[in-house]
């Protein structure tokens, strides 16, 4: 409950800014992870705007987290390829199928931290997409993901379908 009011105070303290700069009306979304309680997104569906009285508008991914729209085997592997070339001397680059596997073998657990709000179906979506990054950047030699750098890396080897087309239906009205 804490981190939600605390999401929800800058989500205000965003509102006020855009007031105060005479951008109450400007076209936009808090586009959020969908890793809280019901509850908690409840609260910040009904959170009003200083400026303009209504509700702000707070999205929800279908996902878990926006990690989960980057589990894809392909562009993590060419990823890590990319990333061992050019830090180690010796690169020896998992192929796109044992990270795969990798992938599977952990989504088929029921590892609480893997799964903290419950293993749902499919398993892709509610697993905690950042944990499997971790564990799969780790296993294959680069340490512990870093969600900036190897998010974009990521999601620019990504086709421009499922989970991406995805995220761009839970925003697409506000550019219509």
């Amino acid at each position: 409950m804490k981190a939600t009011k605390g999401l929800q105070t800058r989500i205000i303290e965003a509102e006020r800014f855009l007031s105060q700069m005479g951008r109450a009306n400007l076209p936009r979304v808090y586009l959020l992870d969908n890793d809280r309680p019901e509850q908690h997104k409840a609260m910040l569906q009904e959170a009003t705007s200083p400026a303009t009285s209504q509700p702000v508008p707070a999205r929800f991914l279908k996902r878990y987290e926006l990690e989960n729209y980057l589990l894809d085997a392909q562009a993590i592997a060419a990823n890590i390829a990319e990333e061992l070339q050019l830090h180690t001397e010796d690169p020896k680059p998992p192929t796109m199928e044992e990270v795969r596997l990798f992938m599977e073998e952990m989504l088929a657990t029921e590892d609480q931290r893997l799964y903290p709000l419950g293993k749902g179906e499919p398993p892709h979506d509610t697993c905690k997409g950042s944990a499997i990054l971790n564990r799969v950047f780790e296993r294959f030699g680069l340490g512990e993901d870093r969600k900036t750098e190897h998010g974009r890396s990521i999601a620019r080897r990504m086709e421009q379908t499922g989970g991406l087309q995805e995220i761009w239906e839970v925003v697409a009205d506000i550019f219509a």
